[in-house]
């Protein structure tokens, strides 16, 4: 490796757009997701989706899921999110990553998968109890990473912080000016 930094600029080409995701089958019932106050895995991830297509100014990610049986990530045209262990290993403390699949600088294809060892809560109240990750802020962090939107280092507020705490993870449903700008560097308005 050369040791530098990236500078390319990923985004997902028009005829990819809008990216359509498919939730595992069984994340609605994975034993690491608290239903506090009623809300559901789909809707916390479509507040996530709707955050983002809101502030792109068009519909980047399609407003709702798909069903899947697939647990694994791999570069198979079908872009899933997950809470079940499949073939990712994750680290110790890693919360979720999203993996994008590359043809140059363009996203081909992505899966988001949430650590199924964390604890994650679906409260749609805004009041998401201590010990668990919000799915919906979580969700917000990681969808932008799979429209090629990076982490962002300059703004310790912006849903693209590298880090999240269980205390005040809610703040990543909404997408700060920092995060905005980002996307809106890949995705100009018209």
């Amino acid at each position: 490796g050369g040791g530098g930094t990236d500078t390319t600029v990923y985004s997902v080409p028009d005829a990819l757009q809008p990216v359509r995701f498919n939730l595992n089958d069984q994340s609605a019932t994975a034993l690491n997701i608290y239903n506090t106050q009623g809300g559901t895995v789909e809707a916390s991830l479509e507040g996530a989706i709707a955050e983002i297509d809101g502030a792109a100014g068009q519909t980047l990610i399609a407003p709702e899921l798909g069903s899947t049986s697939q647990i694994n990530a791999a570069n198979d045209q079908e872009n899933i999110i997950s809470f079940t262990q499949g073939n990712y290993r994750f680290s110790k403390n890693t919360i979720a990553v999203a993996i994008s699949y590359l043809d140059g600088s363009n996203i081909v294809g992505s899966d988001v998968m949430f650590n199924p060892k964390m604890k994650f809560s679906t409260d749609d109240s805004g009041s998401v109890e201590q010990s668990t990750f919000d799915i919906q802020g979580i969700g917000t962090h990681e969808l932008m990473h799979t429209v090629g939107v990076p982490h962002l280092t300059s703004d310790p507020n912006a849903t693209m912080y590298p880090s999240a705490s269980m205390k005040d993870d809610v703040k990543l449903r909404t997408l700060e000016q920092a995060d905005v700008d980002a996307l809106l560097m890949r995705y100009p308005l018209a």
